[in-house]
């Protein structure tokens, strides 16, 4: 399949060649068969050779990357790939007694735009490109195949998205996604909301700062200013802090912090929420 072509201006290509995924507006010369907002196009050097095909689009990031393979075809057996290898290494690297990761991120599992976070049976995602909207079906079916979820639901918003020339979309993407949800970490428990609660319910990104915050809160007193749901609360507490004062201005998130304190064996006197 031949794709529209973007050519890029002389010694522009060096970013591309050594790992960045994108290229912006500033560095292209021509751009060859009129291609819209979110297609396919080859990259090329000023001298016509192949850099990879990605997504074009005419704002700031002119091409987001997808493979440095110019002879590759993007179709849903390359997305089916794609997710699979995602999985696959998510398998190899997440911690035992862990079911709710980031399940796609990005740039960083070649899927420019998409953001998949996975809470036990369910997927939560966000779409932030135009040409990852494209493809979103086709995403769709991947995804529940791959995990074998019984629920998507979908959060893609914000200004990434109005850059793209997109609007919002949230709400349910395929099967039943309750409001609110129990996940493991490291063996501790939590609740979610993966409807209203912010980002996609959970700062799943943070599992790593949450167990150097409970290896060092071993006989320390701890405030947790911003606590949300109390997930670094918990952290510490079960790691031997002897308080944990949690703080913050949503009485919804307030509520879920005192659940998931109590449910993981934490004494509310010993470590209030405010």
């Amino acid at each position: 399949m031949g794709y529209p072509r973007i050519i890029l201006k002389k010694g522009r290509e060096a970013p591309l060649r050594h790992g960045h995924p994108w290229v912006f507006s500033g560095a292209v010369a021509t751009v060859e068969g009129d291609p819209a907002p979110g297609d396919v196009v080859l990259a090329t050097d000023s001298i016509g050779r192949g850099l990879g095909l990605g997504f074009f689009n005419t704002g700031d990031i002119a091409f987001r990357l997808l493979t440095g393979d110019s002879a590759s075809r993007i179709d849903a057996d390359f997305w089916r790939r794609r997710i699979d290898r995602a999985v696959a290494l998510r398998k190899k690297v997440v911690p035992p007694e862990t079911d709710a990761y980031r399940l796609i991120n990005a740039e960083g599992d070649g899927m420019p735009g998409l953001v998949v976070d996975r809470y036990g049976g369910f997927l939560v995602f966000s779409i932030g490109t135009a040409g990852m909207e494209k493809w979103r079906e086709t995403l769709i079916g991947h995804l529940a195949a791959a995990v074998g979820s019984v629920g998507i639901y979908e959060r893609s918003e914000g200004r990434s998205r109005q850059l793209e020339g997109l609007s919002n979309r949230i709400g349910p993407a395929a099967g039943d996604v309750p409001a609110a949800t129990k996940i493991a970490e490291n063996g501790l428990r939590f609740e979610v909301d993966l409807i209203a609660g912010q980002k996609t319910g959970f700062f799943l990104d943070q599992r790593g700062n949450r167990e150097i915050i409970g290896a060092l809160s071993r006989g320390a007193a701890v405030l947790n200013g911003f606590s949300y749901t109390g997930a670094f609360s918990v952290y510490a507490a079960r790691g031997g802090a002897k308080r944990v004062v949690s703080v913050d201005a949503s009485a919804a998130a307030n509520e879920i912090a005192c659940r998931n304190l109590a449910r993981n064996g934490c004494s509310p006197e010993q470590h209030p929420v405010l």
